[in-house]
């Protein structure tokens, strides 16, 4: 029984991030994004696959900042498809008020995912946003908002729901390069 592993893996940054005194991420503007790409392989008793690619974009300027994200995940188990999901997101947030930590934002979602109970889900919603914490290398913003769904099951049945969308998203900042980040 012999076991091969195979694993590539390429990520890449492009940023314009500055730091304001004190350690804390000025706001960026222009544009920036990511790549991810990953690939797993092995053999054995079992032979099997997994990819995944992201990418994201975001382009911010005084007030406005507009974010895109596109992703993909497959996976094979002994040349049977085990999993197959696309998605696409794109938010746009107006900033607002003296300190500009409030905004508003629209978010649009879509979702198609071979091995789920829905063939295809798409969402917008619109709501309020605050930067809630902006110490250091750390930044929290918490979003509420409400919106639609519509979604097509796998027996064909179309849903069409009204929506609350809740969100959280965490950055914590290393150097100007590199950055971990979180969203719920």
């Amino acid at each position: 029984m012999q076991k091969l592993t195979v694993v590539i893996s390429l990520a890449a940054l492009a940023s314009s991030a500055a730091h304001a005194q004190g350690g804390a991420p000025a706001p960026q503007k222009g544009i920036s994004g990511q790549v991810a790409l990953g690939y797993l392989a092995t053999s054995g008793n079992t032979d099997s696959t997994n990819a995944n690619a992201s990418f994201a974009l975001t382009y911010a300027l005084d007030v406005w900042k507009h974010q895109f994200d596109v992703s993909a995940v497959s996976a094979t188990n002994n040349a049977v498809k085990t999993a197959e999901a696309y998605s696409a997101k794109y938010e746009g947030r107006r900033a607002f008020g003296a300190d500009q930590k409030a905004y508003l934002f629209t978010a649009l979602d879509w979702k198609e995912d071979r091995f789920s109970a829905y063939d295809r889900q798409v969402s917008e919603t619109a709501g309020y946003g605050r930067r809630l914490i902006e110490r250091g290398p750390h930044v929290l913003n918490a979003e509420i908002g409400a919106g639609a769904r519509q979604a097509t099951l796998r027996d064909g049945t179309d849903q069409n729901d009204g929506i609350v969308r809740g969100a959280v998203d965490y950055v914590l900042t290393f150097s100007e390069t590199a950055s971990f980040k979180q969203d719920l």
